[in-house]
């Protein structure tokens, strides 16, 4: 009443003061003054809100976004009471989403209300929100539920075609994980659900490890799928990513599991030739060792084998090499029947040939240091007859074909201990040639009862046995006990 208006404050002449809340309802309809008034600003009078049914206190009764006055004035006009009248684009968003009216309509008939759609942050003018050919309704509602707002959820099989190619929000998405969104690959005629379509370039990289489509998927088509390809870190796009003329799955699935990174790994024989020539991991390594990379060996006029480490030969003194390569350590460059790996650990030259030093009695050889004393090496001269003598010929040795042992005779070759009883003869002063001998005789005549035992010392130039080469030998007078 009026006094209430005074003691509030408003104007009791006022039928919009005090400002009320959308809805309300405890006017007087019949008041001429309130009819003529128009209480919520849209240029419609209070009576004409009463006629169209409208709130005279909300200038869009209905939420549309649209005024009542602009709805009933329109030609056509569209019906203030209906949220969903006009209809609106797809992306439309000058609605108000707090109006009850609004929030109960379901604009895109999809099943949920606009409300809900709000909620979701769906798209209620947009039956199917993310373009995957689902509407909002059937996402949220299946069991599990996908995402509305997920093109690429739930997952599609290659060839799927019922998606919205005009969706931008499917436009935007790379459902393959191709790294080719979507609508680029609707635009070229590539399947947006194929991840090896289009088929990319090896060494390829704009892809996502972490899409299930394309994890699942085998662009190379070796057998081992993109998923394993990326924890190996080998090219889903390379069916061999080193190289090396076995498979990416061979190496990695197989019972080879050698490393699929490693085009020296298996280690292969000389003369193997089922590597790829131009392949990156392949050019840079050194298969064999022996410090010349793959792709120089190939090119080299004339060109030498990647997996022969003494192709090329090298000169004496060449140090290049890769003393820890498999293949090098096993090979014998030089020649002499030591390999490299041993001519490396004793420091010789693996590329030059060195003599090699035996000794041999009675063609039994006597090891280099020997104290033992046998009748057969004759490194034992047996009992004897006081001054009887008694001479034995041993055979100095350069059993390979390298260099030559330069053994010498006269002092050369000594003896010590004995007591005067040995005595000893080298019938070469000249080098030993590789693959020759030279006789050394030594004579014993005991002088004085008793047990003799003497060393033979004989200098060389293999740098692979202990210098002197040594070995003991005995012999006693008959009635003595020395054995």
């Amino acid at each position: 009443n009026d006094g209430t208006e005074v003691t509030n404050m408003t104007d009791p002449a006022d039928p919009c003061d005090p400002d009320e809340e959308r809805g309300y309802s405890g006017y007087d309809s019949t008041n001429a003054i309130w009819a003529m008034a128009d209480c919520d600003g849209d240029s419609l009078t209070n009576s004409n809100e009463l006629s169209l049914m409208t709130d005279p206190y909300n200038d869009d009764t209905d939420g549309d976004g649209i005024s009542d006055y602009v709805e009933d004035a329109a030609q056509p006009s569209s019906d203030p009471l209906d949220p969903c009248d006009p209809s609106q684009n797809p992306g439309y968003v000058d609605y108000d989403s707090t109006n009850v009216t609004w929030q109960m309509a379901d604009c895109d008939m999809d099943g949920l209300t606009n409300g809900k759609e709000d909620t979701l942050a769906t798209d209620p003018y947009r039956t199917d929100t993310d373009g995957d050919g689902i509407t909002d309704d059937a996402e949220v509602g299946q069991m599990p539920a996908t995402d509305p707002l997920d093109p690429c959820d739930p997952t599609k099989a290659s060839g799927y075609s019922s998606y919205d190619s005009m969706n931008p929000v499917w436009q935007m998405a790379d459902c393959d994980g191709d790294g080719v969104s979507n609508g680029t690959e609707f635009s070229n005629s590539t399947d947006p659900y194929a991840p090896c379509d289009p088929m990319q370039m090896v060494g390829y990289s704009s892809f996502d490890t972490t899409n299930l489509v394309w994890q699942a998927a085998d662009c190379d088509g070796d057998s081992l799928i993109n998923k394993l390809e990326a924890i190996a870190g080998t090219d889903p796009y390379k069916t061999d990513t080193d190289g090396d003329g076995l498979s990416d799955k061979q190496e990695v699935l197989d019972s080879t599991s050698t490393d699929p990174l490693d085009p020296c790994d298996p280690i292969q024989p000389p003369g193997y030739s089922d590597y790829e020539l131009t392949n990156p991991y392949f050019v840079v390594a050194d298969c064999d060792g022996d410090g010349i990379t793959n792709s120089l060996e190939m090119t080299a006029g004339p060109a030498t084998d990647p997996f022969d480490p003494c192709d090329p030969m090298q000169d004496p003194g060449y140090s290049a090499y890769d003393p820890s390569n498999e293949l090098w350590k096993e090979a014998d460059c030089d020649g002499d029947m030591l390999l490299n790996s041993l001519e490396d650990s004793l420091t010789s030259d693996p590329y030059q040939s060195d003599p090699f030093i035996e000794v041999h009695g009675k063609d039994s050889l006597i090891a280099a240091g020997s104290t033992n004393h046998t009748k057969a090496n004759l490194t034992s001269f047996g009992a004897r007859n006081l001054n009887s003598v008694k001479r034995v010929k041993y055979q100095v040795k350069n059993v390979l074909p390298g260099a030559n042992a330069s053994l010498y005779s006269g002092p050369v070759v000594t003896l010590s201990g004995g007591d005067g009883m040995f005595s000893v003869t080298f019938d070469r002063d000249c080098e030993i040639l590789p693959g020759s001998d030279a006789s050394l005789i030594i004579k014993y005549q005991p002088k004085a009862e008793g047990c003799h035992t003497a060393t033979v010392s004989i200098p060389h130039n293999d740098p692979n046995k202990p210098n002197p080469y040594t070995f003991e030998i005995k012999g006693w007078t008959k009635g003595s006990i020395c054995e």
